[in-house]
């Protein structure tokens, strides 16, 4: 009956809404206005205030997200599911850091390639938010690094191409180390 905010916002299955665009709007929603999500009914609360203005100032939100989630909050159906999940008793996990993390990757946005041997792919994207980062899928001009594991594949290539900063995984447990 626990679970993160961003886990269950994922869970909802709201289109155009991927694994980092929850963490986005978490980060955002826990600063909007200072409210205090603890439950499901606090999302509707929140959501009500939110206009599609508001939600397209986040970095990574365009107006296709925007209007999928304006239009998930305002549908009778999906309120509904909200409160019985409310009266089911879920609650939302507050995650707080015990240190403050230096955060050496803050703006970048963050390839990972290859196979990891210290991280699982998703332990390796946590880290990358928590240095500061966004992880993504793809290499492009806007890419501040690529983490390269064993047998990389053409996003490596691509990264030279395009000379973005490339470093093994040695280099970011090292940095993820040094960070806490």
């Amino acid at each position: 009956k626990k679970i993160s905010l961003e886990k269950f916002l994922f869970a909802l299955g709201i289109r155009h809404l991927g694994e980092e665009g929850t963490i986005l709007l978490k980060d955002w929603l826990v600063a909007f206005k200072g409210e205090t999500i603890r439950k499901p009914m606090d999302l509707s609360k929140v959501f009500h205030k939110i206009s599609l203005e508001d939600l397209e100032v986040i970095k990574g939100v365009g107006e296709k997200l925007a209007r999928s989630l304006i239009d998930w909050f305002k549908n009778k159906q999906n309120l509904d599911l909200l409160a019985k999940l409310d009266s089911a008793g879920i609650k939302f996990t507050q995650e707080t850091s015990a240190k403050k993390q230096k955060q050496p990757l803050r703006g970048k946005t963050v390839v990972l390639t290859g196979a990891l041997k210290n991280y699982t792919r998703d332990e390796a994207k946590r880290l990358v938010r928590e240095l500061g980062g966004r992880s993504t899928s793809t290499v492009s001009k806007k890419t501040g690094l690529v983490i390269v594991g064993k047998n990389p594949g053409s996003k490596y290539g691509k990264a030279k191409q395009l000379g973005v900063k490339i470093i093994r995984e040695a280099e970011f447990k090292k940095m993820a180390e040094g960070s806490l």
